[in-house]
């Protein structure tokens, strides 16, 4: 049986497994000297209100964008894992400050 249908690259598998955690925000690449993945914690304001919460990977120690990604979705989740129910109320205000910018729906 053949398929015509390209998979994903494994870049794009991981950054969109990083994507899909409940506990990040946003992902990002680092496209400078130093290449590598960043991701913004949803858990950042309550959870460490002195400090943006950004967790960083780096390819220095690492051949691929991929297993940045990779090993950051790890350490996001053995460091932050326990910010579940910090997360999901961070991303429900900005939900509702989000729903109450935009104003009443017609």
């Amino acid at each position: 049986m053949e398929c015509d249908e390209e998979l994903p690259s494994r870049e794009a598998v991981a950054l969109a497994a990083l994507r899909a955690s409940p506990l990040v925000k946003e992902v990002g690449l680092n496209t400078g000297a130093r290449q590598g993945v960043y991701a913004t914690l949803r858990c950042a304001r309550e959870c460490h209100p002195k400090r943006w919460s950004e967790q960083l990977n780096m390819t220095k120690a690492r051949t691929t964008l991929a297993e940045c990604a990779e090993e950051l979705l790890d350490l996001v989740n053995q460091r932050h894992g326990d910010h579940l129910e910090a997360a999901e109320r961070e991303r429900s205000k900005c939900a509702a400050e989000a729903a109450a910018a935009a104003g009443p729906s017609a």
